[in-house]
């Protein structure tokens, strides 16, 4: 199974708990040290940025500790307008897997391409975390086969994890409050380590699973505007 490869070579660095090591170099993981930071509280004044469609809005929180490439990639490029009228596709055109997610941020109308803002204008290496995961929500940037990154991203639609893959990954000695949060959350463990996840939507998931269940239906579904400012608690109160 290659749940049983995927963690024997990655691991939590000591002190910035994220990165991939050499077999050489290999720890298993301490559960204790892993902070599943999608489900901490946003704070007051967090970046956040705001994805603006035809069906609603999608917010997103982003994580610069653990991806901080692929973050400020996001942020440039939504400031210079990039994202505005991008289209979305299904990400199973690019991932085994991946019809519960949503592609969008491509540079070619066939979803092959995308820029970069940061590394000189060149494709940013991949950034994993052991305290990031693909759980339902969770916003990844799409990998080249050299596992580098643009400005494509993809978002992981509402799914629960089937029991078989819960099993696997529990064999596979996944950390406990990981495979607990799968069974919660749902998601897509599949993608472990294989992908940055770089940003988390924590409102308007709805209007992911929507757009998710209408491509293809002869509508044109697209990005109008993405905005770049910062969590208000007051504002965000029912």
């Amino acid at each position: 199974m290659r749940w049983q490869g995927v963690l024997a070579v990655c691991s939590i660095l000591v002190g910035s708990l994220s990165g991939c090591i050499s077999a050489e170099e290999f720890q298993p993981f301490d559960s204790s040290r892993v902070i599943l930071l999608q489900m901490a509280p946003l704070a007051a004044g967090e970046d956040i940025a705001v994805l603006k469609t035809d069906y609603g809005e999608i917010r997103m929180r982003f994580f610069p500790s653990e991806a901080p490439e692929a973050v400020s990639n996001f942020k440039a490029l939504a400031q210079q307008g990039f994202y505005n009228e991008k289209p979305f596709l299904y990400a199973s055109k690019f991932l085994k897997n991946g019809e519960r997610c949503l592609l969008s941020g491509s540079s070619s109308a066939d979803g092959r391409k995308g820029i970069s803002a940061v590394n000189g204008g060149k494709p940013f290496k991949k950034e994993v975390s052991g305290n990031l995961w693909h759980f339902t929500g969770a916003v990844s940037v799409l990998g080249d086969r050299s596992e580098r990154g643009d400005s494509r991203f993809f978002i992981t639609g509402s799914r629960e994890v089937p029991k078989d893959t819960l099993e696997e990954i529990r064999k596979a000695s996944y950390p406990s409050k990981v495979i607990e949060a799968f069974e919660e959350q749902g998601g897509m463990p599949e993608f472990a380590l294989e992908y940055t996840v770089f940003a988390q939507v924590y409102a308007g998931q709805e209007t992911v699973d929507r757009i998710l269940s209408e491509i293809g239906e002869g509508e044109e579904l697209v990005i109008r505007t993405v905005e770049i400012t910062e969590y208000d608690e007051q504002a965000n109160k029912p």
